[in-house]
């Protein structure tokens, strides 16, 4: 292995790369080939050229590699660059202490200022809610205590809840009643002739559908001719009949808590619900599109 101290003492580190490079006849590419680096790095290198050169910890890295290709010194290369290399820089912190705000800056008057003006306008809001309350009172004791305005009071009649309102005539004699009794409605006729209202209504009609809720629903049932036969909440544990002309156009608000049964026979509304809500026709005019 040759060592750098063979050669002159006023050679540089690089010099002595480049001399032992060219006693091996190896060129700057196969050099720069080994190392994986650029050519120009190994000429800067062996120019001692430190304005083209990285930081001094990677060039003592990189005579170490080189030393190693051509079987040099690497030890004694180093220490050759080390005085030659420069000093490092002094690295100064600049430590700048936070100001403080004082009650001069513009930004801290600012903010008293919308502060107080704050506070001003809801004092006075207040005082003036204030004299408004007691003048209200002084006038209300120095009064005969009625008001200076009219008021109209409007009493709404006490309807039922609607299901089947429109198919259900309140009119209907005696003998309408006992028929619908008879044949299961829950409609009856009271003292008063106000129709009273249960939780199902037989309509005319040649099909049916039957309704049992496990859990609370709105529900909705057209008949053939766009007649609403059913619209309202039905409450859990209800059982709903339903008679009319089919196809029925039905919607049902939570369909995983109502069980349905079209002329006795079950009907699951699974396939037609989304998000819980179901909407489906049954009939012979029955389609599968589903809600988008």
């Amino acid at each position: 292995m040759s060592s750098p101290e063979q050669n002159a003492t006023s050679q540089t580190a690089g010099e002595i790369l480049k001399q032992l490079r060219e006693e091996h006849k190896l060129s700057v590419k196969d050099i720069a080939t080994r190392m994986r680096l650029d050519p120009r790095l190994i000429e800067s290198l062996e120019a001692n050229d430190l304005d083209r050169l990285p930081a001094a910890i990677y060039i003592r890295g990189y005579i170490r590699s080189y030393a190693k290709i051509i079987e040099a010194d690497a030890d004694s290369l180093v220490a050759l660059y080390d005085n030659d290399a420069p000093e490092p820089p002094e690295i100064i912190l600049e430590i700048k202490l936070p100001t403080q705000a004082s009650s001069s800056d513009k930004p801290v008057k600012a903010f008293t200022y919308l502060i107080t003006l704050i506070l001003a306008l809801l004092l006075l809001v207040w005082i003036q809610s204030k004299f408004m309350l007691e003048d209200t009172i002084n006038h209300a004791k120095a009064g005969t205590g009625a008001l200076d305005y009219e008021i109209v009071i409007v009493e709404h009649p006490q309807t039922p809840s609607y299901r089947d309102t429109h198919n259900v005539d309140a009119t209907l004699d005696n003998r309408q009643a006992e028929d619908s009794d008879s044949a299961g409605s829950s409609l009856t006729l009271a003292a008063d002739d106000k129709l009273q209202f249960a939780e199902s209504a037989v309509i005319t009609g040649s099909d049916t559908l039957q309704m049992k809720l496990s859990a609370d629903s709105w529900i909705e049932v057209n008949d053939a001719d766009n007649n609403k036969l059913y619209r309202d909440l039905a409450r859990t544990g209800d059982e709903i009949s339903i008679r009319g002309n089919a196809p029925f156009s039905v919607k049902l608000g939570f369909s995983q808590g109502v069980s349905l049964e079209f002329n006795g026979k079950p009907f699951d509304p699974a396939p037609y619900s989304r998000a819980g809500v179901a909407r489906f026709t049954l009939g012979e005019k029955e389609t599968d599109d589903r809600e988008q």
